[in-house]
């Protein structure tokens, strides 16, 4: 796995060295485990800068330049009159990659990025990742099933039904665990495994 912080490091005494001075340090880079469809994200808060990197680009078979395009990429975004991709991002990524040989550009595609192989890798983990539940809730007074639907992450209303009520009758909201069969009005939702 890719040192980030060492290679945050080298990238911004390389644009120091071309005359830039990054308002980052090497300690504000974080690894995003998340990410799926973004290299690398930059936020200000507070007027303080904090760069996070896909974790993907620090895997040992990810060309070590598709890294330092990344934090270079992220690090223009902390000059002024760089937060946009406008002008003068476009400027100094040029110069950036006249320099150091590299290509820094608005965005890539998976195999720009990672090359071929990886990128295949890569978008199969992301597929057997993405497996969404079906949440669901009943009304316990009805007896009818009053929300749901298939999602990757728990929504609200599931988490929290203290919070809502039935729409019909306005009675309590209960979750359906598991497999299921409506019965009658008065017997409502009953779970079976």
């Amino acid at each position: 796995m890719w040192d980030l912080q060492r290679y945050a490091n080298e990238c911004i005494n390389d644009m120091k060295e071309l005359g830039f001075e990054p308002r980052i340090t090497a300690d504000k880079f974080t690894v995003n485990t998340r990410a799926k469809k973004r290299y690398g994200q930059c936020k200000r808060i507070n007027g303080e800068f904090f760069i996070n990197i896909n974790s993907d680009l620090l895997r040992d078979e990810c060309p070590i330049l598709s890294l330092r395009e990344t934090i270079f990429h992220e690090l223009i975004h902390t000059l002024p009159k760089c937060w946009n991709h406008g002008d003068e991002f476009t400027r100094i990524a040029e110069i950036v990659n006249r320099r150091y040989h590299t290509n820094v550009t608005r965005c890539s595609t998976y195999d720009e990025k990672y090359g071929y192989v990886l990128a295949e890798k890569i978008r199969e983990e992301n597929k057997s990742k993405k497996q969404k539940v079906k949440y669901e809730l009943f009304c316990e007074h009805c007896g009818k099933v009053r929300a749901s639907g298939m999602y990757q992450r728990m929504p609200k209303w599931y988490a929290h039904t203290e919070r809502f009520s039935c729409s019909v009758c306005g009675g309590h909201l209960e979750r359906v665990n598991g497999n299921y069969t409506l019965l009658s009005v008065s017997e409502g939702v009953k779970n079976w495994q």
